[in-house]
């Protein structure tokens, strides 16, 4: 199955990109609903949705021992969004 990025005007999918899914934990699931400004997005769809690896800062990844890239476990979107309603989540610490 092939997910494309939810972020709002991001052609990225899977084929092209690395996806997250968004987080269980539901303070910062919606973090992210905000941040990508996709209210849509509930938790029963959370399975399903995806943020593409272009939508987070260096200071939200880490390299796994595979030379592959990760989120941290606290990592939200904050790159190439739409708007600017999410500047005040930079303050949530990593």
């Amino acid at each position: 199955m092939v997910f494309k990025c939810a972020v709002v005007n991001c052609r990225n999918t899977s084929k092209e990109a690395i996806l997250h899914s968004f987080p269980k934990d539901p303070e910062l699931f919606n973090m992210w609903v905000e941040a990508i400004q996709r209210k849509d997005i509930t938790m029963s769809r959370r399975v399903t949705s995806k943020v593409c690896d272009l939508h987070f800062s260096d200071k939200m990844k880490f390299a796994t021992n595979r030379n592959r890239t990760n989120i941290r476990a606290n990592a939200f979107p904050d790159l190439r969004l739409p708007g600017n309603n999410y500047m005040h989540i930079h303050t949530y610490s990593v």
